[in-house]
């Protein structure tokens, strides 16, 4: 089974689907998902990670404590949270991190037939903020999440880093900048990517640009 879930809210909103009028949580979800899950199943899981609207005008301390009563399962983890974390700098990655902690505790109850295992941790920014976590539940004892992990490392080494989350960095190129950079050969540091850094580009956003240039989307203009 193959799982994607895209959440556009917040861990702490609650949602309410248009047929059903009952509202759950993000945890409740989790929960749902975790029961059903077999070994081999992969789950990826997207959520809006930025804060919620309405602790925009609260400082970090007071956001630390409305999320402690809106979400009272994560309530020690939370609280072990530097209040700083909480800043709109911050809060995507914190983010993260609480809802690797409610996937823990989602298939917690799955303890005796196997875990989940995160492999791929991003974040970006589409309209707006948002975070993906993406792995695989797996039998106890089983191989597969190593061989999984390897071949992660192998094929997406930037998006699957062991610990950190990866911010995708938003790359802001004119139409001509575009246009050398689907020239340039970067591993010849050819003269495209001279005229790149003459126009006054970093070398930094260069190599940034040349880790996940592969899966940025090519466009073509033609006339039929």
């Amino acid at each position: 089974m193959f799982v994607v879930l895209l959440i556009s809210a917040p861990l702490s909103q609650k949602l309410e689907p248009p047929a059903n009028p009952a509202r759950f949580t993000v945890l409740e979800i989790l929960n749902s998902v975790a029961e059903r899950a077999r070994a081999g199943d992969i789950l990826f899981l997207t959520i809006c990670a930025e804060p919620p609207a309405g602790l925009n005008r609260k400082s970090d301390s007071e956001r630390k404590v409305v999320l402690k009563s809106q979400i009272p399962s994560l309530k020690a983890a939370i609280s072990k949270v530097a209040n700083k974390d909480f800043s709109d700098r911050h809060f995507p990655v914190t983010s993260g991190k609480l809802l690797l902690k409610m996937l823990q505790s989602a298939f917690s109850s799955r303890a005796q037939d196997g875990n989940f295992h995160p492999q791929f941790k991003v974040i970006y920014r589409d309209s707006m903020v948002m975070c993906t976590i993406g792995g695989v539940f797996c039998e106890n004892f089983s191989r597969q999440p190593g061989k999984l992990r390897k071949l992660c490392e192998e094929k997406l080494p930037t998006f699957c880093q062991k610990s950190e989350f990866y911010s995708i960095p938003k790359f802001n190129f004119t139409e001509l900048e575009r246009i050398l950079l689907q020239k340039s050969s970067f591993a010849q540091n050819s003269g495209y990517i001279r005229r790149l850094k003459g126009l006054g580009i970093p070398g930094s956003e260069l190599e940034e640009y040349e880790t996940i240039s592969r899966f940025v989307p090519k466009y073509m203009e033609s006339i039929l």
